[in-house]
């Protein structure tokens, strides 16, 4: 995975609008009330973004709302004489009251890393052979935290449970078989702590990893089913 972060995301919007150095960009400044982006505008920051970090936001069948949870007749910005997503408007939701979300900078960069983050993901399950089997954020992980920092980095995927991606990740070449080695953490949270490895997270069960900066491994253990 690249290396991307929000100060490198918020410095392409600032050179995209043309944001004056004195003005602050946090995750939470808002595109319309502080940068005064809005309209068209709006959908054109989009699709410079797409265009920027190699992505899609936009999908066939719900254009952006599946990608930023957005209700039925809300958006992202308000309108300039017209509806911003006139085709959506009409095709999905008829032209009943709509209400324009406070979109801020963080947001469109979460979504921007998790769209990253999805597409790593295929292109690595492509490149094995694997289906596609990525944890939701609120899946559980077990993770060796005591380990951290150390190499290689091990993963492990056994059989999918309620609540549990089945997935073992821990540091180093010592697998410690102490009940209180492994504790539980949340998929998303994995994600952020353990970003170098995120995209082999969507393998699915039976696959096994060992990554460091100069080397990965990925190969099939049949034997992690059978638990």
């Amino acid at each position: 995975m690249d290396d991307f972060s929000f100060d490198r995301f918020a410095e392409f919007i600032r050179e995209y609008w043309s944001v004056s150095d004195r003005r602050q960009i946090t995750s939470e400044t808002q595109f319309e009330r502080d940068l005064g982006l809005t309209g068209d505008d709006g959908e054109d920051l989009l699709r410079a973004t797409e265009k920027r970090f190699g992505i899609s936001l936009w999908s066939e069948e719900t254009g952006l709302r599946h990608t930023f949870n957005l209700e039925p007749n809300e958006y992202l910005f308000h309108s300039e004489g017209l509806e911003l997503f006139p085709y959506l408007l009409t095709r999905f939701f008829g032209r009943e009251k709509h209400s324009v979300r406070k979109f801020t900078v963080g947001e469109l960069f979460e979504a921007v890393q998790k769209r990253k983050l999805k597409e790593a993901q295929q292109a690595l399950c492509e490149q094995y052979g694997a289906k596609f089997a990525s944890p939701s954020d609120q899946d559980k992980i077990g993770f060796a935290a005591s380990t951290l920092g150390i190499r290689p980095i091990n993963g492990l995927r056994h059989p999918v449970t309620p609540g549990s991606s089945g997935w073992y990740v821990w540091c180093g070449e010592t697998l410690s078989e102490g009940t209180d080695f492994f504790e539980p953490q949340h998929a998303s949270h994995i994600y952020k702590r353990m970003h170098c490895i995120s995209h082999l997270l969507a393998l699915p069960p039976g696959y096994r990893f060992l990554w460091t900066e100069q080397h990965l491994d990925v190969w099939f253990d049949e034997t992690l089913l059978n638990v």
